[in-house]
C-alpha cells in the first residue's frame, strides 16, 4: 500500500524523534497507520531472552523499520531509509568526506557533543553517531547504508 498521501510523510531527518512523521516511539500499529500494510514481514524471536525483533519492508517507500520488543514491549525501533534529509540535504548523495564534514557541522550548529566511533567490516567501513542515533556506511568512499535511531541521551 502506498503512503497515505505526500502530506503524511517525508523523508526528512530529526534526531530525537524519528523520519518525517515516524517517530521512534511508534507503535506497530501506528506504523501501519502511517505507512499501511508493509510489503514484507520478517520476525526473529530469541525465547531464552524473551526477545522478538520484527523487521517492516516497505519497498515503493525504500524503508525498513527494525522493532525489537522484550516480553511484549517494544525496546528500540531502527529505520533504515534509501533516502534520507538533513537541512535538506540526501545524506546518499554525499562522498565521505563531504558527509563527514556535513555531520560534523550539524553537531556543532545544533550544540550536540561530536562523538563518534568508527570501525571497519569487510569492505565497509561503519560509523556511529552516538548522540544524534545516527549509523552511516561507506563502500568506496560512497554511503551504502544509514540507520537511524533514538539517540543515547
Amino acid at each position: 500500500m502506498p503512503i497515505q498521501g505526500k502530506d503524511n510523510f517525508n523523508y526528512n531527518f530529526i534526531h530525537n524523534k524519528g523520519l518525517g512523521k515516524l517517530y521512534f516511539d511508534f507503535s506497530e500499529k501506528e506504523i501501519f497507520k502511517l505507512l499501511g500494510k508493509p510489503s514484507k514481514i520478517e520476525v526473529d524471536i530469541d525465547i531464552p531472552r524473551i526477545e522478538e525483533t520484527k523487521r517492516f519492508f516497505y519497498y515503493n517507500e525504500g524503508i525498513m523499520i527494525s522493532i525489537s520488543m522484550y516480553d511484549g514491549n517494544p525496546e528500540l525501533i531502527k529505520i533504515f531509509p534509501q533516502k534520507i534529509l538533513l537541512n535538506g540535504v540526501n545524506l546518499f548523495d554525499l562522498r565521505k568526506k563531504k558527509f563527514l564534514t556535513f555531520i560534523k557541522d550539524f553537531h556543532i550548529s545544533n550544540k550536540i557533543e561530536f562523538f563518534f566511533e568508527e570501525s571497519n567490516l569487510y569492505e565497509e567501513i561503519q560509523i556511529f553517531y552516538f548522540n544524534i542515533g545516527l549509523t552511516v556506511w561507506f563502500l568506496d568512499e560512497k554511503v551504502s547504508d544509514i540507520c537511524i535511531e533514538m539517540p543515547d541521551l
